[in-house]
């Protein structure tokens, strides 16, 4: 894949994030009990990876996924007059099936308490050639509000720096490098380590049960350093739940589904669920009254600011759902959801009379 279009990518995937759920979101895939030494990319979800690539870093796919859910911070700031001592917050998300590239998504907020800064780092990992490419995005540091969150004309003005890393097993750090990246530049290899560290970079060292710690980190460039390690749950780790592409996937109830970045689409009272994820998007088809998808159009919209529905013909119906195998729904009314800045919506197909609705969503 073409780096230049990696870094978009990583861009989307990180504002998608932010618009999605105020943090960037996970998809919990299922882990085996094969041992981490024998684990394949497709054992972690990698659809279509090259059988030849390095497995080596695998290992931080599985510190990542350890480390999912809400951690203690404990933060150093190195300036040039003092240095200053702050317990944040830290929520690491993600997995190998977010959207259509593989995503991890770090948020930091510090204080802990009423926090007033945030910054985010959003994590990609692609095949290059017979390598893998280990990609950074940061988004900050904001400013947020009282509610803990930047605004959404914060967030689209804020600071962003691309980086490229390369992980040491033996040490498990990835030593990240800020650089515009050109097109076909080649992946680099350990023995440019010393040459990285020379033009300026940070590490993340990243333990096997999921702590992080953060290594004199430049924000902002002439500013002063952070360093900084988690230290203790906050919450209990993300459980987790298996997925797969290209078939259905059936869920009771909407609380029996723990996917945020699913979730925010389906009405909180539908049941009887069937998921078809892709890596793009999925399909959905549940059971809903009346009232209680009208009452969630008005949650996805301001109050009666949707549009009104149009109807769908059956011949219609057929050749949205056809490949799933769906039967058609006889008295269909299509809504949209609003458009994401991303361009990110879904299309619904509701039916009152027989209290069902299908949805098609794009998550970008």
């Amino acid at each position: 894949m073409n780096l230049r279009i990696q870094l978009k990518h990583i861009a989307s995937f990180a504002i998608t994030a932010v618009v999605l759920t105020g943090s960037i979101t996970t998809d919990l895939f299922a882990q085996e009990t094969t041992p981490e030494s024998q684990l394949t990319w497709s054992d972690l979800g990698f659809d279509g990876f090259p059988e030849n690539l390095s497995t080596d870093e695998i290992e931080v796919v599985e510190s990542l996924n350890r480390g999912r859910g809400e951690w203690t911070f404990e933060m150093t700031g190195q300036g040039p007059e003092k240095t200053q001592s702050v317990q944040g917050k830290l929520e690491i998300q993600g997995s190998a099936k977010f959207g259509m590239i593989p995503g991890w998504g770090l948020t930091l907020n510090w204080p802990i308490e009423n926090p007033e800064n945030m910054v985010q780092y959003a994590w990609m990992i692609v095949p290059e050639k017979d390598k893998i490419e280990i990609m950074l995005f940061q988004i900050g540091p904001i400013k947020v509000g009282s509610d803990g969150k930047p605004t959404k004309d914060a967030m689209m003005k804020a600071q962003r720096k691309p980086f490229r890393g390369i992980w040491n097993p033996a040490r498990r750090t990835v030593l990240w490098q800020e650089k515009e990246l050109p097109k076909g530049l080649p992946v680099k290899t350990k023995q440019d380590e010393s040459e990285i560290k020379e033009k300026g970079s940070f590490e993340m060292v990243l333990q096997s049960n999921g702590e992080i710690t953060i290594q004199n980190h430049t924000l902002v460039s002439n500013g002063p350093g952070i360093s900084g390690k988690a230290t203790a749950r906050i919450s209990k780790p993300l459980a987790e739940e298996k997925l797969y592409f290209n078939k259905d996937i059936h869920f009771a109830t909407f609380s029996d589904i723990l996917e945020p970045h699913i979730k925010r689409f389906l009405p909180p009272n539908a049941v009887n669920i069937t998921l078809y994820l892709q890596r793009n998007g999925h399909f959905a088809n549940y059971k809903v009254s009346e009232e209680d998808f009208i009452n969630f159009l008005n949650v996805l919209w301001e109050k009666d600011k949707w549009e009104k529905g149009k109807a769908v013909s059956k011949t219609e119906m057929a050749k949205q759902f056809q490949k799933l195998g769906w039967d058609p729904l006889e008295n269909a009314i299509s809504y949209s959801s609003p458009i994401q800045p991303n361009g990110a919506m879904t299309n619904y197909y509701f039916d009152a009379k027989a209290g069902i609705a299908y949805e098609n969503t794009g998550y970008w």
